[in-house]
């Protein structure tokens, strides 16, 4: 049951790549708001998949996913869109960074799609460029000159770091996070948790944040295991 202070709420929740063929069954889940969670699983177990359900991304077959209040099923397409775009900050494990783009252009992008996290930096008197430049710069790319250069020109490391930044701007609501260390070196890591846990407590932020590295489940307020939540249909 959703209630004002849940984030997330999924209950009998189907997925399936081919319909009528669950592939991820899921009888409930819920996140509440501002708490961090850490979700672990083995690489290939459906982690990806719930979040792209969780995103608006993906639709189910059965079931209900509610984010912030919202119903994800009684909206349309372009409304999930939108609404990601305003409310939830999302790390793909791809990066999917524009490539066209400079460093500092990609980081300003969710800005370009949402009112709310322009308002959210407005309000706080701060300008879209320094607080992308200071986003950056806690993650190790202070380095002006290379903040003009395209995201190709990046080893995926730094392209990590520039997501992780793209994420967080703006403050959302929600933290979506798909294994976004698995391309960091030990002392990068170490500096974009820290970043990602203190954005996240100053701006009351929820966080879900995948990964098979059960060495980082201390830093946050709860762990779920994937198997305890999860049905596989094909197991």
């Amino acid at each position: 049951m959703n209630t004002p202070g849940t984030a997330i709420a999924l209950n009998h929740l189907q997925f399936g790549w081919t319909p009528g063929q669950p592939f991820l069954e899921i009888a409930g889940f819920t996140v509440a708001r501002g708490e961090r969670v850490f979700l672990q699983g083995p690489s290939g177990c459906g982690k990806s998949t719930l979040l792209g359900l969780i995103g608006g991304v993906l639709e189910p077959l059965s079931g209900s996913i509610d984010v912030l209040g919202r119903s994800l099923q009684a909206m349309r397409r372009q409304d999930r869109d939108r609404f990601r775009a305003a409310h939830i900050g999302f790390i793909f494990q791809m990066f999917n960074l524009v490539p066209y783009l400079s460093i500092l252009d990609n980081v300003l992008l969710p800005l370009e799609f949402s009112r709310e996290r322009r308002l959210n930096l407005e309000a706080r008197g701060v300008q879209p460029v320094a607080e992308a430049r200071r986003l950056l710069g806690a993650l190790g790319l202070e380095d002006g000159g290379m903040l003009k250069r395209p995201a190709t020109a990046l080893s995926q490391g730094q392209q990590q770091r520039v997501a992780a930044a793209r994420a967080l701007i703006g403050r959302p609501d929600l933290l979506v996070a798909d294994e976004p260390t698995s391309s960091l070196d030990a002392d990068a890591r170490q500096s974009f948790l820290s970043l990602l846990m203190q954005e996240c407590v100053n701006a009351g932020t929820t966080v879900v944040f995948v990964s098979h590295d059960s060495a980082l489940s201390p830093l946050f307020d709860r762990t779920v295991a994937f198997s305890s939540i999860s049905g596989r249909a094909d197991a």
